[in-house]
């Protein structure tokens, strides 16, 4: 089975988007599957409620909770195997055909703007097939771990 993950949440502004995310990836209930939660570029309302909120839960859990001003933050830090982006683009791969190694980064947009350019580049655009765009981060994330981790069992 995989083992790592890096989850990163990017350009959050709704305190309520940005908890549903962290149940999501706090409720996941294999833990070696995971091994950080970063939220890059909080703003607004996730910034000002939301990241006490999830800090709160994260120490409750036992969890890692790290928050980071940009993704190459994230990258630098971590040098993670693979970068994926989790975003429906022309050039993205099924998320179901995609070879993941231990250590692998996944990062999720949590803006209706998406990624910029410059982020769009840091890594292999995935999607998983049968899903449209838009249907949320909290649904991207879920997915996105079912899918990883009966791949590799």
């Amino acid at each position: 089975m995989v083992r790592g993950l890096i989850i990163v949440v990017n350009n959050v502004v709704s305190h309520q988007k940005l908890v549903d995310v962290a149940k999501v990836v706090y409720g996941f209930d294999v833990p070696e599957v995971i091994k950080a939660f970063v939220i890059t570029r909080p703003s607004g309302s996730a910034a000002q409620i939301g990241i006490p909120e999830v800090s709160k839960l994260a120490y409750k859990l036992g969890k890692p909770l790290i928050i980071l001003p940009t993704i190459n933050d994230a990258v630098e830090i971590f040098t993670p195997a693979k970068v994926f982006i989790v975003y429906k683009t022309e050039e993205s791969q099924p998320l179901e055909d995609v070879e993941v190694s231990d250590n692998s980064m996944f990062v999720f947009s949590c803006s209706d703007v998406g990624f910029t350019k410059n982020e769009l580049a840091l890594g292999t655009h995935v999607y998983p097939t049968k899903f449209r765009p838009g249907i949320g981060p909290a649904a991207e994330i879920a997915l996105t771990l079912y899918i990883v981790t009966l791949k590799t069992r």
